[in-house]
């Protein structure tokens, strides 16, 4: 399952799977639609030593690298952990820019001076075309990073973990989504917050 779904959800379909004496691992990607094109997706394995071996020529076929990650979920919930920080970055950067251009800082002067700074995450270097041209041609649809959040939330509840920064990102990509965004790429947030 490459899907991003949830970890409890995964253990039942091996759970199903198992019984019908068929493999199961989650090996959810890590990557962008340029990567998928390039097979440089990053797969992150869970389930076991047999199940990844016979998936390993297929995971090879589409990406570089499989990080085998635990049993089955694990792949998974390390999947969720990457998108709540993806997710978490960008409305923090988003929002940092809407800060910037309201006290007179250029768009321009904001986008060279934070990305590739200290405090910005790497990726954001793949995203400073759209924040230059607010042309948000979707690599990650934002209604993606919005259910994928969904998925974050679910999660930690299951697990007790309170998440209060993650669901109210994940409330922010609800609202940019129903004010029009859904199909484009979830970089396209920090438009939505500056123009809201």
């Amino acid at each position: 399952d490459c899907s991003t779904t949830n970890p409890a959800f995964v253990r039942r379909l091996a759970e199903e799977a198992e019984k019908n004496n068929a493999r199961f691992m989650d090996a959810p990607v890590a990557g962008s639609l340029g990567q998928a094109e390039r097979a440089e997706l990053v797969f992150l394995a869970g389930g076991d030593e047999a199940a990844l071996a016979a998936a390993t020529p297929l995971l090879e076929a589409m990406g570089n690298r499989t990080a085998h990650i635990g049993d089955v979920g694990m792949g998974m919930s390390l999947k969720l952990v990457l998108n709540h920080l993806l997710a978490c970055s960008m409305v923090a950067f988003g929002e940092a820019m809407h800060l910037g251009m309201a006290l007179g800082i250029e768009k321009e002067h904001l986008l060279n001076t934070l990305i590739g700074g200290p405090v910005v995450p790497p990726y954001m270097q793949m995203k400073k075309n759209k924040l230059q041209s607010s042309v948000y041609e979707a690599e990650f649809p934002l209604r993606l990073i919005h259910k994928d959040m969904q998925m974050v939330a679910s999660a930690a509840a299951e697990v007790s973990v309170p998440l209060p920064v993650a669901n109210c990102v994940k409330e922010v990509f609800l609202s940019a989504k129903n004010a029009g965004y859904e199909d484009a790429d979830f970089s396209a947030v920090a438009a939505f917050l500056e123009n809201r």
